[in-house]
């Protein structure tokens, strides 16, 4: 079978199971046209290929210990996880300058942290439980009526939030559970990803406030420069 083949038949098998599995009412909305539901077949094998990591399994006595971390309830972890697969944001993001029609500064735009955020909670997930790219994320959080699987959403759920967390969030999850340096090295790329985008974006914004002040000021002030905002030397 030829490379090509082989990634046809991964993006059957994944079209598939968009169509049978991952797609609830809303997401059949988003896959509808060609285009998207090749998008989602793609999606789908990308997860099914991602490499895993070392997870620490959350025992009964852990749950005692990791109360004092005050979590909400497992709906809303799983709703939280869940709407950070389906947000929009990092796209919108990476047309900034197509928006505004300086299509110029999305080539200097860095990542959307949330963009490496969605890859490292699929390994996560397909790390915890038996991988299976038959199944989109939520299900592998839910029980056959549908319900949240308490057991395996805390699982994810504290790993989630040790990767994205506070500081002091992160410290007191690792004083409960031993975290592996595939985890340790997840957080260190989303922090350091979220501190350059946070940065970056308030440049943007400032430069999106001139930009709309010259616009509504009929051109009496000064076409603002993006590149006098956003550090272009990388």
């Amino acid at each position: 079978m030829s490379a090509t083949e082989d990634i046809t038949r991964y993006q059957r098998d994944a079209l598939l199971a968009v169509l049978r599995v991952g797609a609830d009412a809303t997401r059949r909305k988003s896959i509808t046209g060609r285009k998207g539901l090749l998008k989602a077949a793609c999606r789908h094998v990308d997860d099914a290929r991602l490499p895993l990591v070392d997870i620490p399994k959350i025992r009964v006595w852990h749950r005692v210990k990791l109360r004092s971390l005050k979590l909400p309830s497992a709906g809303s972890q799983l709703d939280e996880m869940v709407q950070l697969l389906r947000d929009d944001e990092p796209e919108h993001w990476a047309t900034t300058g197509a928006s505004l029609d300086v299509q110029d500064l999305d080539a200097f735009l860095v990542d959307h942290p949330n963009l490496g955020l969605r890859s490292s909670l699929q390994r996560i997930a397909r790390s915890c439980f038996a991988p299976d790219q038959h199944a989109d994320f939520a299900a592998y959080l839910k029980k056959r009526d549908g319900t949240p699987d308490r057991r395996r959403v805390l699982q994810m759920y504290v790993l989630f939030a040790y990767v994205t967390g506070s500081k002091d969030k992160a410290e007191k999850i690792a004083t409960v559970l031993s975290v592996p340096q595939g985890l340790r090295a997840m957080r260190s790329h989303y922090q350091y990803d979220k501190s350059r985008y946070g940065q970056q974006r308030a440049a943007v914004r400032a430069f999106v406030t001139d930009l709309e002040e010259h616009r509504q000021d009929a051109g009496n002030t000064a076409f603002p420069n993006w590149k006098d905002y956003v550090d272009t030397k990388g």
